[in-house]
């Protein structure tokens, strides 16, 4: 029998962790500390595994059979839901590492030795105070032209370029 938002709601904590099941293979984990997560049991590569799709109240009853369908849609194009997150994390933690500020700053690691500390000490002053602010955080993939031309306008617009 599917679960209700009622019932899920009125789970409480007992001495062990229990389950709460609904359709599809979807369930309601109940741990001994009183928190619930909803997860997903299917089979990849003849494995069972098991994909957490959130924590209630965060991820309503509703919420939490969406994203059950939507990791059924991706296992049934011949994806396997959880590696397509544990790639999507490890995209995301590339993106992150190589952000403009971090290569920048790597890039300024390498330059520095052959300019004059004063030198050196005014161009990451000048990356950390106009750059970084629009561009630091984001992937260098996905910088596009224009934005460097913008940011370039605007820092130049203030008066702040000398000849």
């Amino acid at each position: 029998m599917a679960l209700t938002e009622i019932a899920v709601k009125q789970a409480k904590p007992k001495d062990r962790a229990y389950k709460l099941t609904d359709a599809g293979s979807l369930f309601l984990f109940i741990s001994p500390s009183g928190g619930k997560s909803w997860r997903w049991r299917y089979y990849a590569d003849d494995k069972q595994k098991l994909l957490t799709l959130g924590m209630y109240p965060d991820v309503s009853l509703a919420k939490a059979r969406e994203l059950r369908d939507e990791a059924r849609r991706e296992k049934n194009a011949g994806r396997d839901p959880m590696q397509e997150r544990k790639t999507a994390k490890l995209v995301r933690q590339i993106a992150a590492e190589n952000s403009f500020a971090a290569v920048a700053e790597a890039w300024f690691e390498y330059w520095k030795p052959t300019k004059s500390p004063r030198h050196a000490e005014y161009v990451i002053k000048r990356l950390r105070a106009d750059v970084f602010p629009e561009l630091g955080g984001r992937p260098i993939s996905a910088i596009q032209t224009a934005e460097v031309v913008a940011m370039t306008k605007k820092i130049a617009a203030r008066g702040t370029t000398h000849a």
